[in-house]
């Protein structure tokens, strides 16, 4: 018996040295370099796809199974060049095939070019690779594809293979792309990858490096990664631990500027439990430094996030000079010197959150919570903030005076309508969020405003304000608002509320105007349909009721202008030059109706000291011009006995025209109304003539008639009555005949 193991023993080592003897002497006397052509042939007889071998082939089985290839190019179906090889080697030890633990010496990929290409249809080159038809396989029943998964699972848990590879090296190689119908080009070219000692449960090193050149955009990308890899022995868990990236960035973007960026982190892949970690993310791009922790979870259905993340303090303006861009223009040169941010991450049911929100820009602080429907797209949000002063964020002054040169320069606006008239039609259709946000002070255009409101929705193209609240000079305001952009014709609706409004501070921190004071209660309900802002203006359609309790005009005294109206007409000379050029008033009330570009104002009613005006009138909004008329009716004293009212101009109101341009920073110039004022003379002095004759036509009459004063109590009143009638008759034929 031992004899037969014995001599089975020598035998199967005889084979095995007869099997090895054999594939050496194949490997040594069979030159593969005389069978190109018949291998170009069997590669596309079974696959359809044109290989050429250009260079030498070169083989081994002992004791390395190995294989050197060397100038290999594949080409499209229409001859043009899809991928170059320079050169490729793998070395596998024989006998590590036969225990089952594959030990792999090399895999050295050299010179690999691969061309992709989209033509202008989106047709990519690498479907036309094959010559053939992609075959179909043939479907298993179900049950064999149930029981297959299964009976897989058990064998790999029976046999389970190790393996070692003592290195990966891919040098040298290049993938350009190409896309003609988005006129882009991408160039990756060199990539470097080494990886050595490769084995299961143990850590073995990676490095890569590459640049990437985007001919869109210019930017190019230099890259260099190191990690270590731990994979478990059933390849479900993998470990990236430490990961070092760096990137250096530079072209078109950038400028003349090369911006360094920096990635350290550590990556757990479990595809058990279908989770992904990546902790102690840093991320640094020139000062702006980042911190993340993300656990991922759910990878096989719908992935969920849990973690946090935060910018630390750093000025955006030295970021964007870092980054070779200009920085941003502010009135205040010390501000976006802090930004920061930080927030947790989490997703429940197909939804990302931000719940605990804190975002800072220099000494302000905003708080709340951001959510994201990822099926939707729609946004919701609630944020609060403490105070902020926006001027210190816009342009500097020069900047903006010499816009507004620009702006008067156009009183004629023209009505063709430009890009920049179109309204963002599209942009308001895709809108789709849910904001509330709070404001303890905002000062905007020099004017402080405090605990505002604002409550906004948009949904499906239509766009509603449901609030726009706050404290604003003693006062408070209110704004609703609703944009419908669904339909062809967008409307526009809006409705105002001021209550109590101190108007002389606002108007001096608004732009320092001081010819207007008083507490200003304030409504207007306008709408409006197009799709540009010309549109918009030309369809304008609404109504707005104001009054002004104990208030004040600047720059024009009416009750000066009344005594000066009154003299006129009494013949008189007064001076007004030292009066003041103001006038208060008790109250002042009218109402506005918003026609197109046309703003009219059909009945003021202002009470002053001695005065009661009345007026009418309109303002072009194309042209910012002010048409105005008043009337001035005396009922009380004026201060100056050469403007005192008699008998006869008791009735009598001065009229008074106001015009200029409104938006200025100069009120509207307030003048009598001269031609008004000179028809009232003539229209005076007819009558003042027609009295006076009136006046000597009775006396004459009388002595005519004998009319006596002391008339008989007794006498009779009919022919009393009679003479009376007479003496009327008399005098309008009198006037006839001056007429």
């Amino acid at each position: 018996m031992f004899k037969a193991i014995k001599f089975l023993i020598i035998g199967i080592v005889i084979l095995f040295i007869l099997v090895t003897a054999t594939l050496f002497a194949v490997t040594s006397l069979v030159d593969p370099n005389d069978y190109k052509p018949e291998l170009e042939s069997a590669i596309h007889g079974a696959t359809g796809v044109s290989v050429e071998i250009t260079g030498n082939i070169d083989w081994s089985i002992y004791p390395w199974l190995g294989l050197e290839l060397n100038e290999v190019q594949v080409n499209t179906t229409e001859g043009n060049s899809f991928t170059t090889l320079n050169n490729m080697q793998a070395r596998v030890a024989f006998m590590s095939l036969m225990n089952m633990s594959p030990s792999v010496e090399k895999l050295v990929v050299d010179g690999l070019q691969v061309n992709l290409e989209k033509d202008k249809d989106g047709t990519g080159n690498w479907e036309k690779l094959s010559s053939q038809q992609t075959a179909h396989p043939a479907k298993k029943p179900k049950t064999e594809e149930q029981k297959q998964p299964a009976e897989d699972n058990k064998a790999n848990a029976k046999q389970e293979i190790n393996f070692a590879v003592s290195e990966v090296a891919l040098t040298n190689i290049t993938i350009n792309y190409v896309d003609k119908a988005a006129n882009r080009t991408l160039l990756l070219s060199p990539l470097n990858l080494t990886a050595t000692n490769i084995t299961k449960d143990t850590p073995f090193p990676i490095a890569m490096d590459f640049t990437l050149s985007d001919g869109q955009s210019g930017l190019d990308t230099v890259a260099k990664i190191k990690t270590t890899v731990t994979m478990k022995r059933d390849f479900k868990h993998i470990t990236l631990s430490p990961f070092a990236a760096d990137f250096a960035l530079s072209g078109k973007p950038f400028g003349a500027k090369t911006v360094a960026t920096k990635i350290d982190t550590n990556i757990t892949l479990d595809q058990e439990t279908h989770t992904l970690s990546i902790a102690n993310m840093s991320l640094n791009l020139a000062n702006l430094a980042a911190l993340i922790d993300l656990q991922v979870s759910g990878l096989d259905k719908t992935p969920r996030f849990d973690g946090k993340a935060s910018v630390a303090p750093f000025s955006l303006q030295k970021l964007l000079g870092n980054l070779g861009q200009k920085p941003i223009p502010t009135t205040d040169a010390k501000v976006l010197d802090k930004v920061a941010f930080s927030s947790s991450i989490k997703s429940p049911t197909n939804r990302i959150a931000l719940p605990n929100l804190e975002f800072t820009l220099d000494d302000t602080l905003f708080k709340g919570n951001i959510t994201i429907d990822q099926r939707t797209s729609r946004i919701i949000a609630k944020v609060n903030g403490n105070a902020i002063d926006i001027d210190r964020y816009v342009a500097p002054k020069q900047e903006k005076v010499e816009g507004q040169k620009q702006q008067r320069a156009q009183t004629t606006p023209s009505r063709n309508t430009s890009d920049d008239d179109n309204l963002p039609i599209k942009m308001l259709k895709e809108l789709n969020f849910d904001i509330s946000a709070n404001l303890q002070q905002l000062v905007a255009q020099n004017m402080t405003i405090k605990d505002i409101t604002i409550q906004a929705t948009a949904k499906n193209g239509i766009v509603k304000l449901g609030k726009a609240a706050g404290q604003l000079y003693d006062g408070s305001f209110l704004v609703t608002a609703n944009i419908n952009v669904a339909t062809q014709k967008p409307t526009w609706k809006l409705h105002s509320e001021i209550n109590h409004i101190n108007l002389l501070p606002m108007l001096k921190d608004f732009r320092e105007l001081t010819y207007l004071a008083g507490n200003l209660n304030f409504n207007a309900d306008i709408a409006s349909t197009g799709k540009n802002l010309t549109q918009l203006q030309d369809n304008a359609d609404g109504t707005a009721s104001f009054n002004i309790d104990q208030g004040a005009l600047e720059g024009v005294n009416f009750r000066a202008l009344a005594c000066l109206g009154v003299a006129s007409l009494l013949g008189k000379t007064v001076d007004i030059s030292q009066r003041e050029p103001r006038t208060t008033f008790n109250a002042m009330s009218g109402t506005v109706k918003i026609d197109g570009r046309t703003l009219s104002n059909p009945s003021l009613l202002a009470s002053l000291a001695g005065i009661s005006l009345g007026g009418q009138g309109q303002v072009n909004t194309a042209t910012k011009t002010l048409d105005y008329g008043m009337e001035l009716k005396v009922v009380g004293e004026l201060g100056d006995p050469n403007c005192k009212v008699n008998k006869y101009l008791k009735d009598v109101a001065i009229p008074v025209k106001c015009t200029g341009i409104i938006g200025g920073d100069s009120a509207p110039q307030c003048g009598l109304d001269s031609k008004r004022l000179s028809a009232m003379l003539e229209q005076l002095a007819k009558r003042e003539a027609k009295r006076k004759i009136d006046k000597a036509i009775d006396r004459k009459l009388d002595k005519w008639l004998n009319k006596n004063k002391n008339t008989d109590p007794g006498a009779n009143t009919e022919k009393q009555q009679q003479k009376e009638d007479g003496k009327e008759a008399v005098k309008g034929l009198i006037h006839g005949l001056f007429q």
